[in-house]
């Protein structure tokens, strides 16, 4: 995935808690995107954004 194209996007990351939503979260805050998550339990929702 080419940086550029996600830097200065915005991604809704539903089921970010855990498991692969999580991985999302890591990848796509990491290539330069906005990122909100929606998640079940707040902590979890804590635990992944970064």
């Amino acid at each position: 995935m080419n940086t550029l194209r996600l830097a200065g996007k915005t991604a809704l990351i539903t089921g970010a808690g855990q498991g692969i939503g999580a991985a999302i979260v890591a990848l796509f805050a990491a290539k330069g995107a906005n990122v909100m998550v929606a998640t079940r339990t707040e902590s979890r929702g804590r635990d992944v954004v970064p």
